[in-house]
């Protein structure tokens, strides 16, 4: 494991389930539940924290989610995370 995985195993600590994306009809989502075609919310560009590495850095965020003591949680994530959480894929490798 290297410093990225941990810190990233370290801040979902707790959580099961975690996905990225969007709730269809979820009002913090502000997905449609009737959207077709729909590829999911865009992702904006923030100086807050990645909540899966903790990254500062200033960048893109995408919306994901997971479980906590069985209610749904939101989550905001850099494309390094929305990677690794989607495909198991390491920030430089």
């Amino acid at each position: 494991m290297n410093n990225y995985t941990e810190r990233v195993e370290r801040n979902l600590e707790g959580f099961e389930a975690v996905s990225m994306g969007g709730c269809p009809g979820c009002d913090t989502c502000e997905i449609p539940k009737d959207a077709d075609n729909y590829d999911g919310p865009e992702p904006y560009f923030s100086w807050s924290a990645c909540e899966g590495c903790g990254s500062t850095l200033g960048g893109d965020r995408y919306p994901a989610h997971a479980l906590a003591d069985g209610r749904l949680v939101h989550l905001d994530m850099c494309a390094d995370c929305l990677f690794y959480i989607a495909n198991g894929e390491e920030p430089g490798s």
